[in-house]
């Protein structure tokens, strides 16, 4: 990456942040008069940058398709808010612009933190849907079941279904804020077949995606030593070799920085693979030399 595009990123991590954190002080410091002058000219500011920024890179793309992006959505709701105030009550407004917050996540282009996060939850994704309908049938029948057990003794605590269900969701995830308790024999069964239904499913979910993220981590300094030096592509099905982008002056550059000594092992390993391509380049040029 060139290094005036690295600066420029940069600038906008930094505004992200800046957005972020102006925007929380805002909700503890917006009672003064000077305060809120100061957040609404940068809140204009910030939002004006952001959306430069949105329509150069739906203009960079040269496609009519990004706003449809994961990413130019996201970028989307981080200035939407600022552009519906002027069409809202007041009222709606508070509610509208809770919505910046939602600017944490054009974090997830800068930083390889939550790419290993999502790649951990993409890899138990199947995993993951199995105990999702697990849950959400036990906490349909748990919830039926305390509903119909409490509505006539505790009217007050159960006068809904949306009560019971409720009171299940905080029992199935062993959080349990002890605002609804079931008295009936019934409804107590119930809980005690919930409480040990969760254990063992929110175990197993914690398990899960602890052994993805260690997984990822293991793999993270492959990923990012991937990027770092010229590699070979080979084809295995058609039988053929291609060299993307072998640059001596960049590997010699390396080199004098000491990049390949310091992964041990794997950066060996990496250093025969240049070195092979090396060689068949050199082979290619000067076929005698074979």
């Amino acid at each position: 990456m060139k290094p005036h595009l690295r600066y420029l990123e940069f600038f906008i991590l930094m505004l992200i942040l800046y957005g972020i954190i102006a925007h929380l002080l805002e909700l503890e410091f917006d009672d003064s008069d000077n305060a809120a002058i100061f957040f609404l000219w940068s809140e204009r500011i910030v939002t004006l940058l952001f959306t430069i920024e949105y329509f150069v890179r739906w203009i960079a793309s040269r496609s009519w398709i990004y706003p449809f992006r994961l990413m130019a959505i996201i970028d989307l709701l981080a200035i939407l808010p600022f552009y519906l105030g002027f069409l809202l009550d007041l009222r709606s407004l508070r509610l509208i612009r809770a919505g910046r917050v939602l600017r944490l996540m054009k974090l997830y282009r800068y930083t390889d933190a939550l790419h290993g996060i999502q790649n951990a939850f993409m890899q138990v994704r199947y995993e993951f849907g199995i105990i999702g309908f697990a849950v959400f049938t036990l906490g349909c029948l748990c919830s039926v079941g305390i509903y119909e057990s409490e509505k006539t003794v505790q009217p007050q605590m159960f006068a809904k279904l949306s009560d019971a269900a409720w009171y299940t969701v905080t029992t199935l995830t062993t959080v349990g804020y002890g605002d609804k308790v079931p008295v009936t024999l019934p409804g107590r069964l119930i809980a005690v077949f919930m409480m040990v239904c969760g254990l063992g499913l929110f175990g197993t979910f914690v398990s899960l995606i602890g052994s993805a993220f260690l997984e990822e981590l293991r793999k993270a300094p492959r990923q990012i030593w991937s990027k770092a030096p010229p590699v070979a592509m080979i084809d295995v099905q058609q039988g053929a070799e291609s060299h993307e982008s072998f640059d001596p002056a960049t590997v010699l550059h390396d080199l004098d920085r000491g990049v390949y000594l310091k992964h041990g092992e794997q950066n060996q390993q990496e250093v025969t693979r240049l070195l092979s391509i090396a060689c068949r380049l050199l082979t290619e040029k000067n076929p005698k030399a074979a």
